[in-house]
């Protein structure tokens, strides 16, 4: 999931009276638990990226859940854009549950099992806190919606959240074009939308992960390519008793589902092999013509055409 837009129309009150801040909250099965995953776009986001105070302020491409593995199970998505009066207190609540939040993304690489739970349930309570201080914090705009669940399969969409009053721009004006969100009659006629609050967030499904080097199984991996390289025999039944326990970890990983575990087994077992021949291809490196054996140093500097002449 990513938050492709978050804008704030110039004008009004935004940055002078009032902080943005956005929760996101991914409510899925891992592994075997239910757990919420929250995300907090908020003032340290729009600092961090420099952002003009008072200018049509846009956040974009945050991505702010995800991979996730579906298995099926329904997955429920929560946004609200809130108002926030800007007190030092509060801003520095906000604040914390923002870089708590951070802490989960992308989801699950470095944050699992347990220990997810308890940061996220940490977050959840810091949000509660301050989405409980009524006076102050005010919602703008809100969204729910139940994705996938039984035989109903997940799919690629984008989604809207806009502030508009009734009769201004009807859905079918709204259009996406390079990830942005644009309004128009047709797409010939496309213009920016600049004079309301809107948050514009899609969802994306993919066969593979692109953040597999991040993932709690991959050290072992990395074990079994070490031992690989090492000549002997020895050491490449320890390399294969790895990847045992490489498909066993992937296997039973609430990061993956099982094809892709399958796949990347595949994927790694080929590159094995790859490694495990030019290491022993290395290891046999010829004599010099005289008969005479060259050092191991310059053998290699020589296959790989760096020796001096």
């Amino acid at each position: 999931m990513r938050v492709n837009q978050l804008q704030l129309a110039s004008g009004r009150e935004w940055f002078t009276r009032y902080d943005p801040m956005v929760l996101i909250a991914v409510d899925c099965v891992y592994g075997s638990k239910h757990i919420s995953i929250p995300y907090v776009v908020g003032p340290a986001l729009f600092e961090s990226a420099g952002m003009q105070v008072g200018a049509n302020a846009i956040i974009r491409d945050i991505r702010t859940a995800g991979p996730l593995p579906y298995l099926g199970s329904p997955i429920r998505i929560r946004i609200v854009l809130y108002k926030v009066v800007r007190e030092n207190l509060i801003s520095s609540m906000i604040n914390i549950a923002e870089t708590l939040s951070g802490v989960l993304q992308p989801f699950a690489p470095r944050v699992v099992g347990e220990s997810l739970s308890v940061v996220s349930n940490s977050v959840l309570s810091a949000l509660e806190a301050v989405v409980g201080l009524q006076d102050a914090v005010v919602p703008v705009l809100a969204f729910a919606k139940d994705f996938g669940g039984g035989n109903e399969s997940l799919k690629s969409l984008h989604i809207a959240l806009m502030d508009r009053p009734s009769g201004e721009l009807t859905p079918d004006e709204l259009w996406v074009t390079n990830g942005e969100l644009r309004s128009g009659s047709s797409p010939g006629s496309l213009s920016r939308i600049v004079d309301h609050d809107f948050v514009h967030f899609s969802v994306n499904g993919s066969r593979s992960r692109d953040d597999v080097s991040l993932l709690p199984f991959y050290s072992i991996w990395e074990q079994a390519l070490r031992h690989a390289l090492e000549p002997g025999h020895p050491q490449w039944s320890i390399a294969k008793s790895h990847m045992v326990a490489l498909y066993s970890a992937m296997a039973t990983s609430p990061d993956l589902t099982r094809g892709q575990a399958g796949e990347l087994l595949d994927g790694f077992g080929a590159e094995l092999q790859r490694h495990r021949k030019r290491a022993l291809d290395l290891a046999k490196l010829g004599a010099r013509p005289d008969g005479g054996a060259k050092e191991g140093v310059e053998q290699m500097l020589e296959l790989l055409d760096l020796s001096e002449h």
